[in-house]
This record gives C-alpha cells, sequence and structure tokens, in this order.
C-alpha cells in the first residue's frame, strides 16, 4: 500500500529531490529525475514508486512528468520535506 511505500523512503532521495529543486525551482522533470538518481544511486522502481507516493499519494495514476508540471517545484518541495527526518511518517 502507498503508506508503506512513504514509511520506507530513504531521506537520502528526500534530500535529493528537496535540495535539487531548490537549486534550481525551474529543472525540468527529466533533469530532476537523473540529478536524483545521480545523488541516491536508485533507478527503476526503487527511484520512481518512492517518488509518486510522496508526490501524489498513489502508486500507480498519471505520467510523473505531468504531475511534476502540474504540482511545481514549492508544492513538490512541501510533499517531500512532510517526511523529512519526521518519526513517524504519516502525515499524510
Amino acid at each position: 500500500d502507498v503508506q508503506a511505500v512513504i514509511d520506507d523512503v530513504g531521506q537520502d532521495l528526500l534530500q535529493a529531490a528537496i535540495n535539487i529543486l531548490r537549486a534550481d525551482p525551474t529543472v525540468a522533470y527529466a533533469a530532476w529525475i537523473k540529478a536524483i538518481q545521480a545523488d541516491t544511486g536508485l533507478k527503476g522502481k526503487a527511484l520512481y514508486l518512492p517518488i509518486r507516493a510522496v508526490m501524489m499519494r498513489q502508486l500507480s495514476g498519471p505520467e510523473l512528468e505531468k504531475v511534476f508540471g502540474l504540482l511545481g517545484a514549492d508544492s513538490i518541495i512541501n510533499r517531500f520535506e512532510a517526511l523529512v527526518t519526521t518519526e513517524k511518517k504519516q502525515a499524510f
């Protein structure tokens, strides 16, 4: 379930996602994903599923690139920050 995926999201992924968007709020989705991948070493499902869970609170749905564009940097940062260093990741 989505909460289980959110509970397993690593702090390194959360921080990478936040830091990249803070450094460049206008970064393109593909560049953001590549930078997260470079920072964390994650790829494939291990990369995309946690990002989808945090951004959408769902495990399936529209393409992440479309959601990324619709949400915007501030909203995405807020969603990832809600999980940074929280003992219980049940902010959703």
